[in-house]
């Protein structure tokens, strides 16, 4: 009895939890204002010749006051051509493209040398492989009100396979879920692809100090830190027309990676609620399988198996349908009973590589 009360204890949690931070979501209003401020766009770019133009064509096309408006390129050794392509735009007025010093190295060092060379008030940071509407930089910055220190913008991945559609299906759960523990005031999630913030601020909590040692986190580990100072506005930008769009993995390898890279900082995190979070995120998974074998070996309990998965299918269909109507991705949840029997393997299996595998190859450069 003692193993079955911990079976469902850990999926009605996540159940339950999944379920108040949806209706956070929905309920949350966040207030606009009407203010301008002089603001850099700061793209890191390592390899990004097959996306770059495009990213920078979007953010050209911007409605916003061009003279409030520069963008900085920050190459990262990139080994493509990325540079050659990009030459055709360094004679902009609004253009900076930046080489990374000798030395240096990494997505935090180039927003970094970046936030150097910036002369706004406002830092947007956005990935090269990333595309947006005209309105992008006008909305981000409407959420920035007099004591409003961070802006986290929603990101949706694209593509047309069935892999890349499963991942976008499961990510836009993770963009309600930034979004919702914002609203909640324990702001945890965010995405460096689509993020706002005061340099200022920045400045104060000594950008990536303390950080810079762990290979991702440029986002939610610097969200904790201006988080902790505890007299700021933290805000999600709730509006589709903040949206970011990045394409999904094409690869299952480059995926694996990738998830990696984001699972391993979840031990590192300040807030070691979201810590606990993410571990009854993973046991409820795991809660699942051990009722599947418990099933198989006894037969008269396999009624557990069906009411835990049923609870999760539950929970996590309503999260993802919420999730997808905002970023206007309901095409997806076609996927969802599929994904579901992948989303419990690829969880318990990533949650434990992540933590033993610590060097992995992103954008061509082994990392740790």
């Amino acid at each position: 009895m003692g193993i079955i009360l911990l079976l469902f204890i850990s999926v009605v949690y996540y159940g339950v939890y999944l379920i108040y931070h949806t209706w956070k979501f929905i309920n949350y209003k966040p207030v606009t204002h009407h203010y301008l401020f002089h603001v850099s766009v700061i793209v890191p770019i390592r390899n990004e010749s097959d996306y770059i133009i495009s990213c920078l064509k979007s953010i050209l096309a911007q409605d916003y006051p061009k003279d409030l408006l520069e963008i900085i390129i920050v190459n990262d050794h990139s080994e493509d051509n990325s540079l050659v392509l990009l030459r055709a735009y360094a004679d902009y007025p609004n253009i900076k493209i930046l080489n990374l010093p000798i030395g240096k190295q990494g997505k935090k060092e180039a927003i970094s040398y970046g936030i150097e060379h910036a002369g706004g008030e406002l830092i947007i940071t956005t990935d090269g492989d990333t595309i947006r509407n005209e309105h992008w930089v006008r909305t981000m910055v409407s959420y920035f009100g007099e004591n409003t220190a961070l802006v986290s913008g929603p990101v949706r991945l694209s593509g047309i396979s069935v892999w890349q559609e499963m991942q976008a299906l499961e990510f836009a759960g993770l963009v309600l879920l930034g979004g919702a523990m914002i609203a909640n005031k324990r702001p945890s999630l965010c995405n460096g692809a689509n993020l706002a913030y005061r340099k200022k601020v920045f400045l104060e909590v000594n950008g990536f100090q303390n950080i810079s040692h762990i290979a991702s986190g440029d986002d939610e580990l610097l969200l904790h830190k201006i988080r902790h100072l505890k007299k700021y506005a933290i805000v999600f930008a709730k509006n589709t027309q903040a949206i970011v769009e990045t394409p999904a993995q094409f690869k299952l390898k480059s995926f694996i990676y990738q998830r990696i890279r984001w699972t391993s900082k979840s031990t590192v995190y300040p807030d070691k609620w979201i810590t606990f979070h993410l571990m009854m995120a993973y046991f409820a998974n795991l809660s699942i399988i051990i009722s599947l074998f418990y099933g198989l070996l006894y037969k008269e309990k396999g009624w557990i198996f069906f009411i835990l998965l049923f609870m999760k299918v539950l929970a996590e269909g309503i999260t993802l349908y919420f999730a997808t109507k905002f970023l206007n991705q309901k095409k997806l949840l076609k996927w969802f009973l599929l994904e579901q029997f992948l989303h419990i393997i690829y969880v318990l299996w990533v949650g434990v590589v992540s933590q033993i595998k610590k060097t992995y190859v992103w954008k061509g450069r082994k990392v740790r």
